[in-house]
Parts: structure tokens; C-alpha cells; sequence
């Protein structure tokens, strides 16, 4: 299965973490654009082609990147399924704090609420791993 990893950048070590346990499963991840040196527009589009071409993704998100609430609603609008992991952090407080009328990142918490989780898909896949795809019967 290719999976793309979404996430920013501050959460790279969580991010090659999973990725590492994912092609240790058999998956191929697909990771977001380098961004040095390219325009937004760039960006945007590399990320938006490799999520086509996924049939998963799933997503890292610590609420300090606005990327990554924007691959979501790509992956959404393209109809792939997503999977999410949201990890606190200091600067996410710090930013909630100093922002609590930033209606886009709240528009984001509220729809990364409702996705379904990695460790979901996780329990899903286990099964099918156990029993080569059979239910055990």
C-alpha cells in the first residue's frame, strides 16, 4: 500500500518514525515536498500529485503547521481515506493562547476530531497480517 506521511517539519523525528514502521510492514510511505526553495504554488502541487497517486494518508499534526491541515483537505477532496495522530505541543498552546479567534486552525482541530486515527488503521490491519487476510474462520 502507498501511504503518504504528512506532517511538518517540526515533528520530523515522530514522522521518520512512522515511516520507518511502515515500510518495515510492507507499506511504501510517501513524504511531503522539501520546501526550500520552491513557491507555495509548488509545493502545493508536488503534494497534491503524490497524494493522488496514494491510496492512503495519513497525517502528524501538532496544530502549529497550516501544510498539513492543507494535504488533509487535498486528500479529502480526492477521496482517499485519512488518518490522523495529533501530538500537543508548547507551541500549540502557545498559539491557541495567542490566537483563539484563528478561525482556520480552528476549523482544522474540529475536522482532525472527527477523522479516524492511525493507531485505528493500525488495528485494522492487524487481522489481515495475523491471518493472511482471513478472518480466522
Amino acid at each position: 500500500m502507498m501511504i503518504f506521511l504528512a506532517s511538518s517539519v517540526t515533528l520530523r523525528a515522530s514522522s521518520a518514525a512512522l515511516a520507518d514502521r511502515l515500510e518495515a510492514a510492507g507499506h511504501v510511505v510517501c513524504l511531503p515536498c522539501n520546501p526550500e526553495g520552491r513557491t507555495e504554488l509548488e509545493i502545493f502541487q508536488d503534494n497534491a500529485n503524490e497524494i493522488e497517486r496514494c491510496d492512503v494518508v495519513f497525517a502528524l499534526w501538532s496544530g502549529a503547521s497550516d501544510g498539513t491541515p492543507m494535504d488533509v483537505a487535498m486528500a479529502i477532496a480526492l477521496g482517499k481515506p485519512v488518518y490522523v495522530t495529533l501530538i500537543a505541543s508548547a507551541g500549540l498552546l502557545q498559539h491557541r493562547k495567542q490566537y483563539p479567534n484563528d478561525v482556520l486552525m480552528r476549523r482544522a482541530w474540529a475536522l482532525f476530531g472527527e477523522l479516524p486515527k492511525i493507531e485505528e488503521w493500525w488495528e485494522e490491519q492487524a487481522p489481515a497480517a495475523t491471518h493472511g487476510g482471513d478472518s480466522g474462520k
